[in-house]
Formats: C-alpha cells, sequence, structure tokens
C-alpha cells in the first residue's frame, strides 16, 4: 500500500517539471518556395521624368518590391503596363481555356472586384488584419458557381489610399489542392524595401 502511494506522488510531482507546449519556441508556418518579385512604382515621379509614360519600372527609382513565394509547380504568366503589374498563376501547365487560380496585381489604388460583382461574388465575409507587417483587406465567400475566393488588398503601412502602390489578389479555388496552394501563397506576400 505504502509503494502505491510513494509511486502516485512521484508521478504527480514529475508531472510539474515537464515543459509546457506554451512555452516551447514556435516557427511561423510560411510557405517555403522561390520568390517572385513585383517592382513597385515610385510614389512621387520627378517632374519631366516620363514616369507615366514608361510601362517599365526603373530599379533604380523605386522605394521597394512586393513579393510572394510559389512552388515549382506553379506557371506564372506575367504582364506589365504603365498602370500595373500582373501575375496569373495556374497549377501545372495551363491550357489556352484555362483559368488562372490566382492573380496577384501590383498597381494604385486597386480596386475590389468582390464588392463591384455583387452576381458573381456571393455574400462576402470581410475582415481587416495586419499580412507580414502590412495592413491586408480580406474579403471570402463562394462565387455563382459554388467555387471558393479570396481577395485580398495589401497596402503599405502608413501610406494613404492612390498614394501607394498596393498588392490586389483574387484567388478562385475549384478544389481543397487549389485553395491550399493559394492560401500558401497569399500568406507570403511581403512588402520589402530596397536597399
Amino acid at each position: 500500500m505504502k509503494k502505491l502511494i510513494m509511486i502516485a506522488v512521484v508521478g504527480v510531482v514529475g508531472g510539474c517539471e515537464m515543459p509546457s507546449i506554451l512555452t516551447e519556441p514556435t516557427q511561423s508556418p510560411r510557405a517555403k518556395f522561390g520568390n517572385a518579385v513585383l517592382a513597385t512604382r515610385p510614389t512621387t515621379p520627378e517632374v519631366g521624368s516620363g514616369f507615366l509614360d514608361t510601362p517599365v519600372v526603373e530599379l533604380n527609382r523605386i522605394g521597394g518590391t512586393w513579393t510572394f513565394t510559389v512552388p515549382p509547380t506553379v506557371t506564372q504568366v506575367e504582364r506589365r503596363t504603365a498602370e500595373y503589374h500582373q501575375f496569373s498563376l495556374y497549377v501545372g501547365r495551363p491550357a489556352p481555356t484555362d483559368t488562372p487560380f490566382l492573380v496577384i496585381t501590383v498597381g494604385r489604388n486597386p480596386k475590389s472586384v468582390v464588392w463591384a460583382e455583387p452576381q458573381t461574388y456571393k455574400n462576402p465575409q470581410s475582415r481587416e488584419y495586419i499580412l507580414n507587417g502590412e495592413a491586408a483587406a480580406e474579403s471570402v465567400g463562394l462565387t455563382d458557381s459554388g467555387a471558393a475566393y479570396t481577395e485580398l488588398v495589401v497596402t503599405r503601412a502608413g501610406s494613404q489610399a492612390g498614394t501607394s502602390d498596393a498588392c490586389h489578389a483574387l484567388a478562385i479555388a475549384k478544389n481543397d489542392e487549389q485553395r491550399k496552394l493559394a492560401l500558401e501563397i497569399l500568406q507570403s506576400i511581403v512588402w520589402k524595401p530596397n536597399q
């Protein structure tokens, strides 16, 4: 009888010395893939620089870049104009009729597609939070065809609407694989100042 009591007391005391999962260091979940860089335009162009007429951004005149990570299984189709820089992302090699599961665009004063087209994007749920140090506005829901969507607008901290480039992303996932992949890519969006 004394031996049983002694074992129970030792077990309770010994359990108090175990480290708690709450005190252990943890790593933030981040996608671990290669980088793709989106260049931003300067916030105030120099007079007579031809900035508005130049479709390609001069790297030595911008304040920073938007980056995101994608796995090698994703095909990226890049498009640049004087107004925006855009990446359309496809799983694997796209056919001519395929639509991208994620489109990421950098430009000034992005407009919400979700709120502008309520007949396509049903009952959006919105929230605002900080994503990798930048302000993010997110809308989620289902399209009229039943696909899950996420729209994300990320702006640099301290910038006013229309005065700084923002990153706009719209993901429409037709299956769980695309949904998981889109969330990993969206979580990896970061603005980095040039050095």
